[in-house]
């Protein structure tokens, strides 16, 4: 279904149901309030008309929310396609080299990457870090994020990282051992003594 056909239902049938899944429905209000919402995201991000949007999101009503929205930002919603969960989402990127991602990581198959960055002071970001990796990842960072090259991280541990972004994600993988707090080495050494 085209996004003008969601628009003029939404005009037409506001409150009733567009879609179910897994026991939650979707107005169409509801609907058009969510691909809003992400529309706006997206051109507040600097998504431009004619962009890839990768869309990591499988079988969800936030992934319909997403995709339109995506066409509303006038950009192009590029799902994640099928194929082996460990290496669906390094392809998709490189294929098509998307502005942005919407990543669940039930989808790509390994929950730690999408929780593995943040910007929290003294939890996630260590001595000025603008970006740091999970305390409990340090040892064995998810190297694999350092193949992507995004303008943006967003994330749900402290306010993310708008300006450089690549470099950003380089550096905390590239440092995290190295900067592991004593604490967090000590700690365990010590609790196994006694």
């Amino acid at each position: 279904m085209e996004d003008r056909r969601v628009i003029a239902a939404v005009a037409k049938w506001r409150e009733r149901p567009a879609l179910t899944f897994e026991g939650r429905t979707l107005t169409y209000g509801e609907l058009d309030a969510l691909a809003n919402r992400f529309a706006r995201l997206l051109i507040d991000r600097g998504v431009a008309p004619g962009d890839r949007v990768l869309l990591a999101l499988e079988g969800s009503i936030t992934f319909v929310g997403c995709y339109f929205g995506t066409m509303r930002a006038g950009a192009v919603a590029v799902p994640l396609p099928a194929g082996p969960r460990s290496d669906r989402l390094a392809t998709a990127v490189s294929d098509a080299t998307p502005a942005a991602c919407v990543v669940d990581p039930a989808t790509v198959g390994d929950p730690h990457q999408a929780e593995a960055l943040g910007t929290v002071p003294h939890y996630f970001a260590l001595g000025g870090e603008p970006l740091g990796v999970h305390p409990f990842l340090r040892l064995t960072p998810p190297r694999r994020l350092a193949d992507f090259e995004p303008e943006h991280v967003l994330c749900g541990h402290g306010e993310g990282v708008h300006e450089h972004a690549a470099e950003a994600v380089r550096e905390a993988l590239a440092h995290a051992r190295r900067r592991l707090p004593r604490l967090l080495v000590e700690a365990p050494a010590a609790a196994m003594r006694r």
